[in-house]
C-alpha cells in the first residue's frame, strides 16, 4: 500500500476538538501543514478549505483522509453518514463532516481521530508488525481506537471506551466528574479537563509526588486492565497531552499489574503498554493511510 502511496498526493485532516491539523503529501513525505483552531463549524471549515483549495490548485489531490473527533456516523449506508452526534461541543452537533469536502470530487475516507491514530501507529509506528494494537488518547477527552489484523475494529458504531464506568473511592476522590452525560465515567474523572477542574492545574505542572499522579495512574491502569482482558492486545499505546511523562506511564503499568494480579497469565506490561512513535501526529499519519485506502476501495 505505502509503495503506491509515494506516487500520489493526498490531503489528510485531523479534526480535533481543540484544533484542525491539515496536511498535504503522503505518510512518507508531508509537503505542507497548517494548524487551525477549532471554533464554530463555519469559521473553522472556511479556513480549512482555504488551505486545501490553494494546495489542490498547485498539486491536485488523489484522495482525502479525514480523522475527526466524534461521535460520528460511520456507516456509509445511512443517510446521515459523516454527521456529528451528541458531542459536548454543542455547536458541532449534527454537522456533516464530509459535506465541505465534496467540492474536490475525489474519494474521501472517514474515521474517528483515535481510530486513525491507531491505524497510523499500526502501519507506521510502535504497533508495526503487531496483530492487535490499541491506541488511547488522554487529552481534552479520552478515546480508544483498536486495529486488528490491519483493520479498524468497529461494532455497530465506533467504540466509546472513554465513557466506561470505573471504580471510584469517594473518600479519596470526592470529585463528582465533569462528563455532561455520565458525570464520573473514565473521561469525567481522568481527562485533561477533569484534571484541571479537580486540581486547578494541568498534570504536567504538578510535581510527581502530587496525589494527582497516583489517582490518574489508578484510573488509566483500570482502563488498561479492561483492554487486556477484553481484547488481548499486543500493544496499548498511551498518547495525548496528559501522557507526558515516563513516570506516569510506569505508574499506569503498576496499577494495571495490580488489577490483573497475574490473571489470566503474567504479562510483561513494559512490552505491552507503551507510547506512540508519532506523538501528536499519529492521527494525521492515519489520515494519509485512510486516503490511500479510499483510492484502493
Amino acid at each position: 500500500m505505502l509503495m503506491q502511496e509515494t506516487e500520489m498526493n493526498f490531503a489528510a485532516i485531523e479534526a480535533g476538538g481543540t484544533k484542525f491539523v491539515v496536511a498535504t503529501g503522503n505518510s512518507q513525505r508531508i509537503q505542507n501543514k497548517v494548524s487551525i483552531p477549532t471554533r464554530d463549524p463555519n469559521t473553522t471549515w472556511t479556513e480549512v478549505l482555504n488551505f486545501l483549495n490553494q494546495a489542490n490548485s498547485e498539486t491536485p489531490f488523489s484522495a482525502i483522509g479525514l480523522a475527526s473527533f466524534g461521535p460520528l456516523e460511520l456507516n456509509p449506508e445511512t443517510p446521515n453518514y459523516g454527521a456529528m452526534g451528541n458531542t459536548p461541543k454543542t455547536n458541532w452537533q449534527g454537522v456533516n463532516m464530509l459535506e465541505p469536502l465534496k467540492q474536490f470530487d475525489v474519494p474521501v475516507s472517514l474515521e474517528t481521530d483515535v481510530n486513525a491514530a491507531a491505524l497510523g501507529e499500526t502501519m507506521l509506528g510502535n504497533g508495526k508488525d503487531q496483530n492487535t494494537v490499541v491506541y488511547v488518547t488522554v487529552g481534552t477527552g479520552i478515546g480508544v481506537g483498536i486495529v486488528q489484523a490491519g483493520q479498524v475494529f468497529h461494532g455497530s458504531s465506533h467504540l466509546e471506551l472513554g465513557h466506561i464506568p470505573i471504580p471510584q473511592d469517594h473518600e479519596k476522590d470526592p470529585f463528582p466528574g465533569i462528563c455532561p452525560y455520565h458525570n464520573n465515567c473514565l473521561e469525567g474523572l481522568a481527562s485533561g479537563k477533569a484534571i484541571h477542574a479537580r486540581w486547578g492545574s494541568d498534570l504536567r505542572d504538578l510535581a510527581t509526588e502530587h496525589a494527582a499522579y497516583d489517582l490518574q495512574a489508578q484510573y488509566l491502569g483500570y482502563l488498561c486492565s479492561t483492554l487486556i482482558l477484553g481484547y488481548a492486545p499486543d500493544k496499548i499505546l498511551l498518547g495525548g497531552g496528559v501522557m507526558h511523562s515516563e513516570y506516569l506511564l510506569q505508574k499506569v503499568r503498576q496499577f494495571c499489574c495490580s488489577y490483573l494480579n497475574s490473571y489470566p497469565r503474567a504479562y510483561n506490561l513494559k512490552n505491552i503498554i507503551g507510547r506512540p512513535a508519532h506523538e501528536g501526529a499519529s492521527a494525521l499519519y492515519g489520515g494519509f493511510i485512510l486516503a490511500c485506502h479510499a483510492i484502493n476501495e
